[in-house]
């Protein structure tokens, strides 16, 4: 499977035909607040500016784009409300925006210090069902923290 992002769209975008056969299930892990970590399941009726939301099965977090920094994040999932207020309320945030599937670098906040941590180990995949088949050329089937323009092999 090669990979090549489209640069013609906007940055912190998906693509606009995203629905829950591309991506329903986007597996999370490398923080260190294990309770991001996990299978994340969009949530096509609760999009955040064009963009979906991608959800932890009890509905404690939420992994979405914020429009005005245009970064992707997970918040509490009881922050939804003020999401679709415009606010960007984040426990984890990308640290540049990016496409969905290039981000590089992570933060987390810690609680314990009251400050932004680095996730250097915080990576996100795509979970396509029927798993153990290789997903379709050209699909975009596979996230995880690479440089910008990195190719997947």
């Amino acid at each position: 499977l090669h990979f090549k992002p489209d640069k013609s769209r906007k940055w912190g975008s998906v693509p606009s035909s995203s629905t829950s056969s591309e991506c329903p299930r986007v597996r999370v892990k490398g923080f260190r607040n294990v309770g991001l970590n996990g299978a994340y399941l969009e949530n096509a009726a609760a999009s955040v500016g064009g963009a979906g939301t991608w959800w932890t099965g009890g509905k404690e977090f939420v992994l979405y784009r914020c429009e005005t920094s245009v970064k992707w994040k997970i918040s509490r999932g009881s922050e939804f409300s003020s999401i679709l207020e415009g606010k960007c309320p984040a426990v984890a945030t990308a640290v540049e925006s990016h496409e969905f599937f290039e981000i590089a670098d992570w933060r987390q906040w810690s609680a314990g210090s009251k400050k932004w941590i680095g996730a250097p180990d915080a990576t996100l995949r795509c979970v396509i069902a029927g798993a153990g088949r290789r997903p379709a050329a050209g699909s975009w089937s596979w996230f995880t923290a690479l440089a910008p323009g990195s190719w997947i092999s």
